[in-house]
């Protein structure tokens, strides 16, 4: 009996002596606590139940998870690298070689994101460049329309003026002769005296006169312009078919004597004092003479029911 619990006390002597050293490593796995010595069962850390111990160092994972050895096979505890996950060259997480970790695409050449090379959207070297049209060549311009001729009066027309259509040249009285001075013009509206009528028509439409109609020995015109006035009303008088004479007239329908005074003052400064004047029955009128049979009368005619007539008729 005695022998039997000599065997068994050394049996566990040797036990306790293996089982020493297990401790310690497991303690060390657990977080670095010391066990007290003897023979107790080794304390299992929360969290980390059923872990297997090895023989020189716990095969707990470290604070990162389960680790892998590092490359020079000196880590301890089995760790893996600082950054799991990462490639080589990377420093930081899920990052592709040589870029900082992050997960980008490589960089576009600058100034061109979503372009083609060469330009945006452009076809390479084109440079958005589209080679000119062919300059159309101008238009011609439209032929100038010529003016519409004017018509031929009826038969017994009447011009609303009631002294237009019978042209009565002023006769000098019989003592006079000419001198010196007076009217010395030749043409009439730009058409030269003794030119005939239908060229005369021609010219005064080419002009820019607006004829309104015309007989076998008068022309009759609107809105005339004749010594600085518009007259509404005009006629050129014709003789063996070639213009021979002139009258412009501007109703009013009222007494008005300012567009009579005023001529009358213009031409006795060109011409001096009119050679005859005349002031009886509604007319004032004064006529200037001068060389060849040329003439320039004014008047001031009051006899037409509702209207006053300041006329001005000159010629040869």
């Amino acid at each position: 009996m005695k022998k039997f619990v000599q065997t068994v006390t050394a049996f566990l002597l040797a036990f306790a002596m293996v089982a020493a050293p297990v401790a310690d490593a497991q303690t060390r796995g657990r977080g670095g606590h010391s066990t007290s010595s003897g023979a107790s069962a080794p304390n299992r850390p929360s969290g980390n139940v059923g872990n297997r111990p090895s023989s020189s160092h716990s095969a707990n994972r470290p604070s990162h998870g389960t680790s892998r050895p590092t490359n020079n096979g000196a880590s301890s505890n089995h760790t893996r690298p600082v950054n799991p996950g990462t490639r080589p060259g990377n420093g930081t997480s899920n990052g592709r070689p040589g870029n900082g970790g992050q997960q980008h695409r490589p960089e576009r050449p600058e100034g061109n994101n979503s372009h083609r090379p060469g330009g945006g959207n452009h076809r390479p070297g084109n440079d958005h460049y589209r080679p000119s049209r062919p300059e159309r060549p101008p238009r011609p311009p439209r032929p100038h329309r010529p003016p519409r001729p004017p018509r031929p009066h009826p038969h017994g027309y009447r011009h609303p003026v009631p002294f237009f259509g019978a042209y009565h040249r002023p006769v000098p009285p019989p003592r006079w002769h000419y001198v010196s001075g007076g009217p010395v013009f030749g043409t009439i509206l730009g058409v030269a005296l003794g030119t005939a009528i239908t060229a005369s028509i021609n010219a005064l439409v080419n002009n820019g006169y607006t004829v309104s109609s015309y007989g076998n020995n008068v022309v009759y015109l609107n809105d005339v312009p004749q010594m600085n006035y518009y007259w509404p009303d005009a006629a050129l008088y014709y003789t063996n078919g070639v213009l021979t004479g002139s009258q412009f007239t501007c109703p009013t329908s009222y007494y008005d004597l300012s567009r009579y005074n005023n001529l009358y003052a213009a031409f006795t400064a060109q011409y001096g004092m009119p050679v005859q004047t005349t002031n009886s029955g509604g007319v004032i009128s004064a006529t200037w003479y001068g060389a060849g049979g040329r003439y320039v009368n004014l008047s001031f005619n009051s006899n037409y029911t509702g209207n006053y007539y300041t006329t001005l008729s000159f010629g040869n």
